[in-house]
């Protein structure tokens, strides 16, 4: 199952990481999460320490875009929506999908560095994903509604990719994906990432301008 073909089977996908915390909540609150596109809010980060270094240790606690920069001093901040509702915040949500307006099939210049509107649909970009994840331990939960409302999901609290270069073209692959527990059954949410993975630096499930 790929990115594109998933779009026939659920109507809301949602993908967040977090630095490792081993949070241990109750099953219920991780049973229904909310996938819903709610009030963006976008915040300038101070002149202390330029930029949070994560979603965690952003000023405030409202859910919006920020300028996260794990790699301070050395390179630019990035563009992050922080999700700071589920569990207790702190989520760099990854990829968002919640109404297919935005197409997915892109040549893998824009699986690489990103694509889409962080207040709407996008994908943050696997540069973008291995900036955030090389500077710490994190986990990745994948949310997931179908269209009758109901929702699953799958949370893997060791979460690792690595970025190698072949020929000078960045190659991104996932290092460590594993301590699983969910709903939504283990290996096939991680399968759709994954594919994301592999049109980023290898092809393209679009046979267009790869640029």
């Amino acid at each position: 199952m790929t990115l594109i073909s998933l779009v026939c089977c659920v109507s809301a996908v949602l993908l967040v990481v977090s630095p490792s915390m081993g949070r241990e909540l109750p099953i219920g609150q991780l049973a229904a999460p909310s996938i819903s596109h709610h009030n963006v809010h976008h915040h300038a980060a101070g002149h202390h320490r330029a930029h949070p270094k994560s979603c965690l240790d952003v000023p405030h606690r409202a859910s919006g875009v920020y300028s996260i920069q794990p790699e301070w001093p050395f390179r630019d901040p990035i563009l992050v929506y922080c999700d700071q509702e589920y569990e207790t915040g702190g989520w760099a949500v990854i990829q968002r999908r919640f109404d297919g307006k935005l197409s997915f099939e892109r040549p893998e210049m824009d699986y690489r560095y990103g694509f889409g509107n962080l207040d709407g649909e996008f994908w943050l970009g696997l540069e973008n994903i291995y900036r955030l994840l090389n500077e710490a331990p994190h986990e990745l939960l994948v949310l997931l509604e179908d269209f009758n409302g109901n929702t699953s999901y799958a949370r893997y609290d060791q979460f690792e990719i690595q970025k190698s270069e072949y020929y000078k073209i960045p190659q991104y692959t996932i290092r460590k994906c594993e301590s699983y527990q969910g709903t939504a059954g283990n290996g096939w949410p991680l399968l759709i990432y994954n594919d994301a993975f592999k049109r980023g630096f290898s092809f393209s499930l679009w046979q267009g301008d790869k640029r």
